[in-house]
């Protein structure tokens, strides 16, 4: 029995900072029929969560699940009533390892004991789903599942800016410019976000994502030396614009203008640091040109791009920003969550 979405926040948020996360990871609940301590002869039942941890639904076709978590005492409560049977079941517990235990009773008489966990083998479509469900084991690769039902390995960056980053696209500093579609770049995932060896994209679906991150000029951990943009709460269309930002002929046809790419900000969590167009103020009203490819456009200085398209398009490599070209020493990365 699968508890979809909300418990899988329930115990993220419960065993780690008790923050607010959405619930939409599937979760199982064991119970049996004997009040005793333990779960013996267990039964199993699959929901599917909505709502927030201060209040939960889940719906059948006979029954209606409610409750809630109190994060700061780790105690959980719910109940389900089953409407054919004009019976009200009453679970309390509390958490317990990677999960919640604990003891129902009925109003019809009956009692005993129950668990929850996250189910092991749930499928996943972004690393954030993972994060979510508690079953993250910190940044590395992961399999997630693609629109075609075919299971995909790629990076998850589990840590940074609040984890749950999935890398989509690499951009290696071994590559000269000039990538003119996105259907150009490789289809084999970069395994690390540190020195990538691939020029890829995730040709994907990107509806299950809702925030982006693009990194330019990196050659350190984390892109530490680098420059970073950032998006939240955008719609499937802005999203796929930022991947087409990474060709320059798909960006062109995309965004003619540059007023048509999405905006960025530079900070992740400072909507005063937005920047339409992802451009500066100067270029804002102008055509979108095809001599670089990247999400950002000068927003960090000079030459600041994920790489160079029809300008020079023999340099190697991301862009350094700050006027100079690139040299063969910097990648740049896009990430989804």
């Amino acid at each position: 029995m699968k508890l979809n979405g909300i418990y899988a926040a329930l115990l993220a948020a419960s065993f780690t900072t008790f923050a607010q996360v959405e619930l939409n990871a599937p979760h199982t609940l064991i119970f049996d029929t004997t009040s005793d301590g333990q779960v013996t002869n267990e039964q199993s039942i699959e929901y599917d969560f909505k709502g927030q941890n201060s209040h939960f639904v889940a719906y059948n076709q006979t029954e209606v699940l409610s409750g809630n978590v109190n994060h700061a005492q780790q105690l959980i409560h719910f109940q389900i009533t089953e409407s054919t049977l004009n019976t009200v079941k009453y679970f309390t517990g509390s958490a317990s390892g990677t999960g919640f235990q604990g003891t129902w009773y009925s109003s019809q008489g009956e009692k005993g004991d129950w668990q929850i966990g996250a189910n092991q083998q749930s499928s996943f479509y972004t690393c954030r789903e993972i994060l979510q469900a508690g079953q993250s084991s910190g940044d590395g690769l992961y399999n997630i599942m693609t629109d075609n039902n075919e299971t995909l390995q790629v990076y998850c960056d589990m840590t940074t800016d609040g984890g749950g980053w999935t890398l989509v696209g690499s951009y290696p500093k071994s590559r000269a410019g000039g990538i003119a579609r996105i259907s150009d770049y490789g289809t084999e995932p970069a395994t690390t976000p540190i020195d990538p060896a691939q020029l890829w994209m995730f040709r994907g679906s990107l509806s299950y994502f809702a925030d982006a991150r693009e990194q330019v000029a990196c050659s350190q951990a984390q892109c530490a030396d680098g420059k970073s943009v950032y998006g939240t709460n955008m719609p499937t269309l802005e999203l796929e614009h930022i991947r087409s930002s990474w060709a320059y002929a798909d960006k062109v046809e995309a965004m003619p203008q540059r007023t048509d790419i999405p905006t960025c900000r530079t900070v992740l969590n400072d909507v005063n640091t937005s920047v339409e167009g992802c451009t500066k103020p100067e270029y804002l009203n102008s055509a979108n040109p095809n001599t670089f490819v990247g999400w950002q456009a000068d927003v960090n200085g000079s030459y600041c791009w994920a790489a160079l398209g029809t300008y020079q398009s023999s340099k190697v490599g991301s862009s350094l920003c700050l006027g100079l070209l690139p040299n063969a020493t910097r990648w740049a990365l896009l990430w989804m969550r």
